[in-house]
């Protein structure tokens, strides 16, 4: 089992993550290391 980390706003009704936008597509920052996510 992999765990997954997403950069979240909480301060906010439902949890919200920030979307980047680029020629390629939409993606979402996901880290495997919870050190690497909270810096």
């Amino acid at each position: 089992m992999t765990l997954t980390y997403l950069l979240a706003n909480k301060d906010t009704e439902m949890l919200e993550t920030t979307v980047f936008n680029s020629e390629e597509g939409d993606a979402v920052a996901v880290f495997t290391d919870r050190k690497q996510a909270e810096t």
